[in-house]
């Protein structure tokens, strides 16, 4: 269990998966490691943690895009509370991997989206910019990684191997190589 309230923002879950089991923020996408400065603060952004917004960005460009960013008010709400555990668990082909992206693209520090959500449902609420790219958040495709792994039996072991090691450049004081 990984903690890094200490951290200058608190993290939170909301998780593409079974069963959350840390305060962090779990979607699914994936990108190379890079640095964000903003106001003297460099963010890392990765390929898990804290990437950038242009997954979700793909989705607006849509033709058909339908505006579900009201879910991110609702999120807001539970926030530091025990409800802010949240499970985005839907049917096959029913939206988990675009709801994952905007909730990585509205939360994580890994990139600035303000413009993009500036004109959606949740950029005419009072509280829009309170959470926004404020959060640590870790973005997992499960589909990514059955697809790389060696095979089947090793899915769990690269997906703890691939997000460690982004975790230790990430955060090196807190999580120092063996």
């Amino acid at each position: 269990h990984l903690d890094f309230s200490q951290q200058q923002n608190e993290t939170i879950n909301a998780c593409n998966c079974s069963e959350p089991t840390s305060k962090t923020l779990c979607v699914s996408s994936v990108w190379r490691i890079r640095n964000i400065s903003s106001e003297g603060i460099v963010w890392r952004m990765g390929r898990f943690v804290n990437p950038d917004n242009s997954a979700f960005q793909v989705a607006l460009n849509s033709e058909i895009y339908v505006d579900k960013t009201g879910l991110i008010e609702e999120i807001n709400k539970v926030l530091g509370a025990m409800q802010g555990y949240i499970c985005n668990s839907r049917p096959r082909r029913f939206g988990k991997s675009i709801t994952a992206n905007m909730l990585a693209a509205y939360y994580s520090k890994g990139c600035d989206s303000e413009e993009m959500f500036t004109d959606l449902e949740i950029g005419k609420k009072d509280d829009f910019k309170d959470h926004l790219n404020q959060y640590d958040v870790i973005h997992l495709d499960i589909q990514w990684f059955l697809s790389n792994a060696k095979d089947a039996d090793h899915v769990v072991a690269y997906v703890t191997n691939s997000v460690l090691a982004e975790l230790r450049e990430v955060y090196p004081e807190q999580l120092p190589a063996f």
